[in-house]
Parts: structure tokens; sequence; C-alpha cells
């Protein structure tokens, strides 16, 4: 049987996500689909709108097989490490033999030259990025005009402003930096773009929607939802129709960061997190900031605003440069994480178990036992993860989600 993977947030699972997996089926060839998704905590340095295990339902009742967690050290992580985890995930099943991403072109070679050149030129690269960081730019700004210079390819000056372009060029780095045995598709991103923030009438971005969702938890308006719905699978709302509005956002978190901050005079020891920016958190006044206003006064121009809040994310959650680094080590993954399946997947879960040299784990405490060393506590970061998240539920909806010793992966019939 034919294996495709999929690199997913589904925060939430929308039109888009399933015009994706309709297109992954068709261009791969694919007889089954496994994904690859964020747990309660996004790459962009916040919770996600509902748990984890709510999305991954969502996603196998439009015909995912099975949702493995991308380990909390890289779903919270920059684009390259987001990328280089979720596919040595998908390489470490045994099974997976292609791959589809979407990008906002499906111009294959362009996104290859540059991956190609960003594989061959790391140390050239460094040196060519390293004036504009000093004349202030952010690094994403600093290496767009690096590859400009180097390239010499008009096409690239849209091309490199488009986060999922961005994503799909590392994924290329990474299937090339290891020799991963895919075949790749990507699949271009149709009627919307990722940053609009109105809603189409059948496909928007997850930046629209969400932000939707968030203005009609505050209004509760019916023709709001209405169109929120228009881009939402029939599935999907029967599954979030009960939990509309009940939903986490970033702000949510704003007490538990400032617990967090004030705990500690420097945060040099918190992934991605330098010198400088430590002193610049400590000397921020914060006390009655939300964590938007936060990540707002932290900006620089150097700084975005998304990667001051995944070094935010990495302060609360305790995601040090050491266990992060340990993690990372030898590009390792360390286990699978089932937190949805097929009632008809029985045959993924028997591939992997068959093909796979690390454990896949449907349950934590035996996991908890079974393992040791850095994937013990890798495990340990994305449990303690997923119990931070249901507090934060639990205090702002008075309703208690299972925990992840009691909870257990859903199990859904296909659509």
């Amino acid at each position: 049987m034919k294996t495709t993977g999929i690199i997913t947030e589904y925060n939430p699972f929308h039109n888009g996500h399933d015009y994706h997996l309709k297109q992954a089926y068709e261009i791969s060839g694919a007889d089954r689909v496994i994904a690859v998704m964020s747990g309660d905590f996004c790459q962009r340095g916040t919770p996600a709108l509902w748990n984890k295990y709510l999305r991954a339902t969502c996603a196998v009742h439009c015909g995912v097989h099975a949702v493995l967690e991308l380990p909390v050290f890289y779903a919270t992580a920059s684009a390259e490490y987001f990328a280089r985890g979720a596919l040595l995930s998908l390489a470490n099943t045994g099974i997976v033999d292609s791959i589809c991403f979407g990008a906002e072109t499906d111009d294959i070679a362009l996104l290859e030259q540059v991956a190609d050149y960003l594989c061959n030129n790391a140390e050239e690269m460094r040196s060519s990025i390293a004036p504009f960081l000093k004349e202030g730019m952010t690094y994403p700004a600093a290496r767009t005009k690096a590859l400009l210079q180097k390239l010499n390819t008009p096409a690239l000056s849209d091309l490199l402003t488009k986060p999922n372009n961005i994503l799909a060029i590392e994924y290329l780095k990474a299937i090339k930096k290891y020799q991963l045995p895919f075949k790749y598709h990507v699949i271009k991103r149709i009627e919307n773009d990722y940053h609009d923030t109105k809603l189409n009438t059948h496909i928007s971005s997850a930046t629209a929607i969400r932000s939707q969702i968030l203005e009609h938890a505050f209004s509760n308006d019916d023709r709001l939802r209405k169109k929120i719905e228009d881009n939402l699978p029939t599935s999907t709302l029967s599954h979030i129709s009960s939990h509309f509005n009940n939903i986490i956002i970033p702000n949510d978190i704003t007490p538990y960061i400032l617990y967090a901050l004030w705990q500690h005079a420097s945060y040099e020891d918190y992934a991605d997190i330098s010198s400088d920016f430590s002193d610049r958190i400590r000397h921020l006044d914060d006390a009655t900031m939300s964590f938007d206003e936060i990540c707002l006064a932290l900006k620089t121009k150097q700084l975005t605003h998304t990667r001051i809040s995944r070094c935010l994310l990495h302060i609360l959650l305790r995601i040090t440069k050491s266990d992060f680094e340990k993690s990372i080590e030898n590009d390792y993954i360390h286990y699978h994480r089932l937190l949805a399946l097929h009632t008809d997947g029985n045959d993924v879960i028997k591939g992997i178990k068959n093909n796979s040299d690390i454990p896949l784990i449907d349950k934590v405490a035996p996991a908890m036992k079974q393992l040791n060393g850095i994937a013990k506590t890798s495990l340990q970061y994305d449990i303690n993860s997923a119990h931070l998240y249901n507090a934060i539920y639990g205090a702002k909806y008075k309703i208690a989600l299972k925990n992840e010793y009691v909870g257990g992966i859903s199990y859904e019939r296909r659509k």
C-alpha cells in the first residue's frame, strides 16, 4: 500500500485543509495518509484554539488515517526545526513513501533551487546574512536579501515573503540533507493568502477563520457564525459545534506567562533566547500587560512578533537550551505519539510497529516507564504542555479535560 505524509497544525481543520488532503490522495496515488500535527501549542508560539485530540479527531474524520503528535520541542521551534522534526518523524514510520506539502507556488524547481543553495552553501549564507542583521533586519528579511543577491532570481522577491513557501523550502532542505526516501509533491494554495484576515465564501486562511471565531466568541453573531461554518467541512462542524465558543486564545496564557517570567532574573537558559533578549525581557514593566502587549513591547526591528511569542512560550513551557539541544542531537526522533486513528487504520499501526525502530505510544503511563534519557524528558515536556493547556481551559470554562494519563486516542470512522 502507498502511504503519503502531511505536516499540519489544523488550527482549525478547514476547507483549505480538506482540499489539500484530497489533492494529496490524488497527486500521490496513496491509499492512506499519515499526518504529523502540532500538539496544544503551535509553531507561532501560541496555544491552539482547541486541544490536540479534538483537532486530530476532525482530521481523521475527514480522511487522515492516523495523526501523530509532533513533539513540543519541534512544534514550537523555528521553521527549520519544525520541518526537520516532522519529516524525521514521517521517515521513521518506515511506511511513508511520499509527502505532500502546501505552498503559495507550485514552481517546485524554484523551491528546489533555493533549498539546494541553502544546503550547499551554509557558511557562505551565514556570512552574507550577517551584514544585514547588523543593519537591524530580522533574520527572515536578512536571509531573503542575501538569497536575492546570491541567486539573482527576481521571482524570489515575492516567493520568499510567503510563509508556506518558506516551510516548503525547509521541507526540501531536510529531505536533501538527510537523504530521506520520499517522493515529494507541492500543492498550490488556492483562493486565499496566508495573511488574509477576511473570510472568503468557501476557502479562507486559518488566520482569517481564527480571527472571526474570536470575534464571534465576543459578539455571538449568528450571521458571522454562518460565514465561519461555510469555511469548515461538515464533519469538523459536527465535532466542534459544542465547543464553538470554548476557545483558547493567546491572551489566555497571560497570568501563566507572567508567573513564569517573575520566577527568573535571567532567561538565557531557555531555547532561542539570547543574552540581549533576556535583558530586554528582564527590564520589561509587564505587571499589567496582556500576552499580546508583552510581545508588542518586546518587538524590535530584528525581533519578529512570532519569534518573541515562541521565546516566551519556551519560558512558559520551561524548554531549556540544554534539553532542546539534547533532543535534536544526532537529528533523532525518539517516539511516535498517536493522537487519533481511523477505525480502518490498524494496518497503519501494524506497519509502523513492524518497520520503525522507535516506539509507537498510545498510552503515556507505560511509555514513561519504558523510555529513558532525553526520550523520556521529551515525552514529559509533551505531557506537561498538554496539562498546562488543560489547566488554562479548565480555569476559563470550568470544564475539566482529561489529563494525559487518563485520556486516550480517538478512533473515528471515515466520512
